[in-house]
């Protein structure tokens, strides 16, 4: 049960029955890292600039990005959530529209794959890094 608005926003009008207990999922949010408007001192959120490259990550942000693979990596090892001898636990990663978010999951998911110590942790937490953003 949902209204839309005349500027096409989607109301809920009621809650979703509950979810299933235990769920099975762990989730992990992942702030965008340096962006050309937080140096600029702008707070860029309209929704015109959604999918925008304006205020994209500077390189500092791009490398805030592949640094948080490593801490990402460190929080999936301490809570045990990595796969089984039998199944690989499969990573996704979501993103909003904006450009400094997409290019910051971007970045994390690039270095999980393509450095070496990362890569090492990947494999022994028997992990399934999903290369589509969604």
């Amino acid at each position: 049960p949902t209204t839309v608005t005349k500027d096409g926003t989607l109301i809920v009008n009621s809650m979703p029955p509950p979810l299933p207990n235990p769920l099975h999922n762990e989730y992990y949010l992942l702030r965008h890292g340096q962006s050309e408007g937080n140096v600029e001192g702008v707070i860029s959120s309209a929704r015109s600039l959604a999918t925008s490259e304006k205020h994209s990550l500077t390189p500092l942000g791009y490398e805030q990005g592949r640094e948080s693979a490593r801490k990402l990596l460190e929080c999936i090892e301490r809570e045990g959530d990595g796969g089984t001898a039998e199944a690989k636990r499969r990573v996704f990663f979501y993103s909003s529209p904006f450009a400094r978010a997409r290019q910051t999951a971007q970045s994390c998911m690039d270095a999980l794959m393509d450095d070496g110590a990362n890569k090492e942790k990947v494999d022994k937490l028997n992990l399934d890094v999903q290369t589509d953003l969604i």
